[in-house]
């Protein structure tokens, strides 16, 4: 049977030194300090016999000869007296003597006693010392303390930053006890009483409920009001942001020892980080979705395998954001990280080389053309990943099967060639299909097939689901409080100041310097915070090409807040210093539709909503501006589901992870604070199934001065040189500053660990005995010195089950800041890393069903034909717009004469019948029911439109509110009016009615739909239960009708029948 305790202390001995007592220090120092006491001893009766042989020879023999002279000594010579100045003499009357002879006698005495101490202590020195000179070793626990902070292992919540699980050891243990005796007593009296459990006893739950509403009490429990347990043990941590490995093959407990504890210190900190989880076995997720929640995280999930299961992701929503605000750069950026990780093979120098190097500048061409169809007819969903092979299916029906040089993408790039003028993001597509159009015959063939293989991956319906569209935003997990402002023009290149304010504390003149003052004098602290500095926050930005500024806020809205931006810079123009752009709002608690305050349900906190009001501004010559805003304070924790068997949908999590840390990055290198507001740790669990990350290198070196913190789970070092190069995989082991090892099996693993560790010094000692006879037995002791390494290779394989070798090399300073050597740690005995099973129970478990998380699906109504469009409509639109240019070009005046009234007929015919085409049952049945809610509707303007029955059915209200959406973004963006716009985002955020009620009336409802009625008898359908939600979605994208009268006529058929009526009257 295996003796752990034996193996250890064998495991020991190996690399521990023979000292005998007589060579060890502190016990020459006590032989040593028994001859100090035993010189004084005998110099004591020294100095004693030398009194009383004195007064022998004084007071007897003395007294015996001068008696006869005459004289006597007192006192007198007596054997009781002898005995009683004896023992005074021995009791200290010695040290009370002040003969010198006394004290010469006692001083010589007791020297050549410690003479013979200073000799004996010597010579054991020489021969029996610690002759080993050591500077390799493990840190000890006291210099663990003074650098690591200490925080109960479970439960509790704790002040500061979240840092990572260095050590772990319990709170009864004599080890603790040396270093905090007071806080093992503590643990020591709450033992009885059950508060120490993983979960408190029912009675002291009771009483803990009562006392958290106590006046006067419930302070003492202030940020523990949600804690359920106890803790019987303590973590040291590191809360310095550093790049972390941990390495172990699989079934050793990576997760168990390491991963969900650090999960859990996370999430009880005070400052929580962000997470993001490649939770390649479904596990992580599933285990700590609810401790989670229960520490107000946002959890979600991005499941490459079901997106039922998932949130949403447009991998080109950011190269589209970009787009958008004229930031073709970082647009064109974005989407070369897609091609380079999707298109790509991942094959280096092969035959293919040049085949595979076009097919990626054609995909990255395709993509800039789809952001550009996506801007041009306002319509996201435009610009996905499922586009792209649609895309070049959809113009493959326009090939020409006699000539392969005249395919249907070449004739759609020369086409979009012609455009007068040519958009710059166009531009840059022609030449990146540069080398696929001046292709001919088998070469473009090749390229064509080469472009499909690597599109494959979007033809797929579960990608396509899964990237649809987007229903998180990836600037939220560095910045979640982001602010957009869109601004004319003229703004471009600006410097602008974006503050935010207390609405309650802001003065009709924020620079009324003697109120400032006044208030300075009064209170001299806070006046002056308020005085010279009103403003909560403020940063100056440049406003982009297109008069976009972005702003992320990182402090809290208070309950009344202000947005200011303003451009009163020395550098602006004169006439534009003094406009400037205000939103006011507040932050509220939030109500149901019965009035009912609305409670987190894993938190029990109460739940607020941001409430912008009306947009005002002063820019020059009366022009408009709009906003944006996105506001949460949660964390975030995602978790990325990926199968373990299809390299391709793994691509999709490294592409994630790498537009995560692209996007926020880009923002934090253009703010003043150069910091995100929380830090993102990368949980890269099972790291050699990942694809490369693009740009992972700079990821490691930069993302540290940001806030990306990268966590790797390893089976050995040899992982990372799967997927990267010798020359990066170096590169990314030097940036691990903190590196985890529980076991490995690799020899080079296990070698690189041994060296690193050094070598140690370590004395044995060896005897050789004869044995003879006649007392000739002879024995001779030889000291040697052998070097041997801390941690042999062997052992490092054999390490017991939550025994942790922890290589710290960034951590150089205490928590006094005092340099100290980033010594290894060893995590064996007593500061063992305890196994989550055992730590934390229940609280991180597999037992329930995935059918019970908080989940929401966002893509059942998803049809087939919603994720893959047709994209043979922009063919004609772009033939037809290239031929209006055209006609355009021709002097058509003259022609317009020749009209007679025969082809006015005809053209009043085409125009009839298209405007008014046969009606089937069906359809006559649905106008008359358009004619007769038409009357009704029309009879009391002032109605509610929704009764309070409606009202109080939320599903029903959200259902109508996405509709509302649905239409107003039928609008070009530029054309919605300012009610619209906030209509739109309040519809967004699921909080329209409750905004704004006086929006449910026929009158107001109408006005906001552009007195379409055509629009609201679509939302009365979906009231009557006869529209489905399907429909909405089919919808988005198409512009709306603004003049119903004449719909369905295009440009040219207009503008002929516009002449044939002029012609008309004039005859």
């Amino acid at each position: 049977m295996f003796n752990k305790r034996k193996y250890e202390q064998e495991r020991d001995f190996e690399r521990q030194s023979q000292i005998r007592l007589r060579g060890r220090l502190w016990f020459r120092l006590l032989i040593f300090a028994l001859y100090v006491v035993m010189g004084a001893f005998i110099a004591l009766v020294v100095g004693t016999f030398a009194r009383v042989l004195w007064y022998c020879i004084a007071n007897g023999l003395g007294n015996l000869l001068l008696n006869r002279l005459g004289y006597y000594i007192d006192p007198a010579f007596s054997i009781d007296y002898l005995q009683q100045y004896l023992v005074f003499s021995l009791s200290g009357g010695t040290l009370l003597d002040h003969s010198w002879i006394t004290w010469t006698l006692m001083v010589i005495v007791f020297l050549l006693i410690l003479r013979l101490g200073f000799k004996n202590n010597y010579d054991w020195g020489q021969k029996f010392a610690d002759r080993t000179t050591n500077q390799n070793r493990w840190a000890t626990l006291k210099e663990i303390d003074a650098v690591y902070k200490l925080i109960p292992d479970r439960n509790k919540f704790y002040k500061g930053l979240a840092g990572e699980p260095i050590t772990h050891i319990s709170g009864y243990s004599v080890a603790f006890l040396k270093l905090h005796p007071v806080l093992w007593l503590i643990q020591i009296i709450k033992a009885p009483f059950g508060l120490n459990r993983q979960e408190f006893p029912k009675s002291y739950q009771t009483l803990r409920t009562k006392l958290l509403k106590t006046p006067g009490i419930k302070s003492f429990f202030k940020g523990q009001a949600s804690v359920t347990g106890g803790f019987e043990g303590f973590f040291w941590i590191d809360t310095t942001p550093t790049h972390t490995s941990i390495t172990a093959p699989t079934r050793i407990g990576k997760d168990q020892r390491i991963g969900y504890p650090t999960i859990d210190v996370f999430r009880r900190a005070e400052i929580q980080p962000n997470i993001i989880d490649t939770d390649a076995k479904n596990e992580d997720g599933k285990m700590s979705f609810v401790p989670l929640l229960k520490a107000g995280y946002d959890v979600s999930f991005v499941n490459i395998i079901d997106p039922n299961w998932s949130e949403l992701w447009n991998p080109l929503q950011a190269a589209l954001d970009y787009a958008k605000d004229g930031e073709l750069d970082a647009a064109r950026d974005e989407a070369s990280v897609i091609v380079q990780i999707i298109g790509s093979t991942g094959a280096e120098n092969t035959e293919n080389d040049t085949w595979d190097k076009s097919a990626e500048d054609t995909q990255l061409a395709i993509i800039l053309v789809l952001l550009w169809l996506a801007i041009e007819h306002d319509d996201d969903s435009l610009a996905t990943p499922a586009s792209v092979p649609q895309l070049i299916n959809s113009l493959g029906q326009f090939s020409d099967p006699k000539d392969k040089n005249k395919d249907g993408l070449a004739q759609y790039f020369n086409m979009l060639r012609q455009l007068d003028p040519l958009p710059p993001i166009l531009n840059e597509a022609i030449l990146k299909a540069g080398s696929y159009l001046q292709a001919t015959g088998d070469t473009r063939t090749s390229v064509m097939f080469t472009l499909q293989r690597h599109s494959s991956l979007f033809a797929s319906e579960t990608v396509a689901k899964l990237t649809s569209r987007s229903t998180i935003h990836i600037s939220d997990y560095g910045f979640p409080r982001m602010l957009k402002v869109m601004l004319p023009e003229e703004y471009a290149g600006l410097t602008a100041y974006v503050e935010l304010y207390d609405a309650k504390h802001v003065e009709t003149k924020i620079k009324d310097y003697f109120v400032n003052a006044m208030r300075i004098l009064r209170h001299p602290i806070k006046g002056w915070r308020r005085g010279a500095k009103p403003f909560l926050e403020q940063d100056s930005m440049k406003v982009s090409s297109s008069g976009v500024i972005h702003y992320p806020f990182k402090n809290y809205f208070p309950e009344d807040w202000l947005i200011r931006v303003h451009f009163e810079n020395k550098d602006n123009p004169h006439h534009l210093r003094k406009d400037w752009v205000e939103l006011p709002g507040e932050r509220r608690l939030k109500y149901s539709l019965g009035g009912k305050q609305m409670f987190d349900p894993y938190t029990g906190k109460p739940e607020f909503k941001i409430v912008p009001k009306a947009l005002k501004y002063k820019l020059f010559e009366g022009r408009k501006a709009k906003y944006d805003l996105r506001y949460s304070e949660k964390p975030k924790a995602t978790f990325i589901v990926a199968s373990q068997n299809n390299d391709n949908y793994s691509a999709l999590a490294s592409l994630f992870i790498g537009q995560v840390f692209s996007v926020n990055t880009q923002i934090a290198s253009e703010i003043t604070r150069r910091k995100m507001d929380r830090w993102i740790v990368y949980k890269l669990n099972e790291f050699g199934m990942w694809p490369q990350i693009p740009g992972f290198e700079n990821f490691l070196t930069r993302g540290l001065t940001y806030g990306h913190i990268v966590n790797i789970y390893l089976q050995d070092d040899i992982q990372i040189g799967k997927n990267y190069s010798d020359k990066d995989a170096r590169e990314i082991k030097s940036n691990m500053a903190t590196q985890y090892y529980l076991q490995t099996k690799d020899k080079d693993t296990k070698k690189e660990l041994s060296e690193r560790l050094g070598e140690i010094e370590v004395q044995k000692e060896m005897v050789n005995s004869q044995m003879g006879e006649q007392q000739q037995d002879r024995s001779n002791r030889v000291v040697s010195i052998e070097t041997k390494p801390l941690m042999p290779e062997k052992d490092i394989e054999e390490l017991l089950d939550g025994e942790v070798i922890v290589m710290r090399t960034a951590k150089r300073n205490d928590k006094r800041w005092r340099r100290v050597r980033a010594l290894p740690i060893f995590d064996t005995k007593a500061t063992i890393m305890p196994n989550s099973r055992d730590l934390l129970g229940a609280t991180y478990s597999l037992d329930y069903y995935t059918t019970d998380l908080p989940i929401e699906n966002h893509v059942k109504h998803l049809a087939y034909n919603d994720l893959f469009q047709d994209f043979s409509p922009y063919f004609y639109e772009l033939q037809d717009r290239l031929s209006m240019t055209a006609t355009s070009q021709v002097n058509v005046g003259p022609l317009m004469k020749d009209v007679n009234e025969k082809d006015l007929q005809d053209a009043l015919n085409i125009a009839y019948e298209r405007d008014n085409p046969q009606l089937s049952p069906k359809q006559v049945s649905e106008q008359d029911l358009y004619t007769q809610w038409q009357e009704n509707f029309s009879s009391d303007l002032d109605a509610p439109f929704m009764s309070d029955k409606q009202l109080a059915n939320i599903p029903l209200v959200m259902e109508v509110e996405e509709l509302i959406k649905g239409l107003l973004k039928r609008k070009h963006n530029t054309k919605r009016t300012d009610t619209q716009i906030n209509a739109l985002q309040l519809a967004e955020r699921g909080v329209l009615f409750e905004t704004l009620p006086e929006i449910n009336t026929n009158r107001n409802l109408l006005n906001l739909m552009d007195r379409d009625l055509k629009a609201v008898f679509e939302i009365q359908k979906r009231l009557d239960g006869r529209s489905p939600a399907s429909d909405l979605v089919a919808a988005e994208g198409e512009p709306l009708e603004e003049k119903t009268e004449t719909a369905g006529l295009n440009d040219d058929e207009l503008a002929a029948l516009d002449a044939a009526q002029a012609t008309y009257e004039e005859e």
